[in-house]
């Protein structure tokens, strides 16, 4: 016959703002696959919240990496700098990226432009536009990537020139949050 066991599921606040769930076992039983399916499940309810959002003030027009110089909000530490344009991932993880870039022709040419959201193994997820004598274009990517802790992530693009920039604007943004810490 086999055994059972009554478990109380609590949270207990922890000194350092998590919440640690656990349980508390009554009759007889096996209790450890529960524990480890809690300590598992934890291991994402513990994380402290990790998101930013930034956005251009001024039009780039130099460079390969995107930089997007105003800060929005950013939870979770300074894990995106706003001088280089890099994310810098805090804990192992899994991570939702998102970017929106407006490109301006200035001299009303042809420019092909390829944006990137480019992580540890290269391009996460790319894009590509064609401005044939128009003034603007605009991409926008969005990808899930899981990350270990100090891996870094930012929106590279073709080469800009005076002729051809990123535009300012909340339009112009990048973003990411932390969906499940995963060590």
């Amino acid at each position: 016959m086999a055994s059972s066991r009554a478990y109380t599921l609590s949270q207990v606040p922890e000194a350092t703002g998590a919440t640690k769930v656990g349980y508390t076992p009554s009759g007889s039983g096996t209790g450890p696959t529960v524990q480890a399916a809690l300590d598992a499940l934890a291991v994402g309810i513990n994380s402290t919240p990790t998101a930013f959002h930034a956005h251009r003030s001024s039009a780039q027009t130099s460079g390969t990496t995107v930089i997007f110089d105003t800060v929005d909000s950013q939870t979770g530490g300074t894990n995106y700098s706003n001088s280089t344009g890099v994310f810098t991932a805090p804990v192992t993880g899994v991570y939702l990226f998102t970017t929106a870039v407006t490109f301006l022709n200035n001299t009303g040419g042809n420019f092909t432009i390829v944006a990137d959201i480019t992580g540890p193994g290269g391009s996460a997820a790319d894009g590509r536009i064609i401005l044939a004598n128009v003034t603007a274009g605009y991409i926008s990517l969005t990808t899930v990537l899981a990350l270990s802790a100090t891996n870094t992530v930012s929106v590279t693009c073709s080469a800009l020139a005076a002729n051809l920039s990123v535009n300012s604007g909340t339009g112009t943004s990048f973003s990411a949050a932390l969906l499940v810490r995963t060590s």
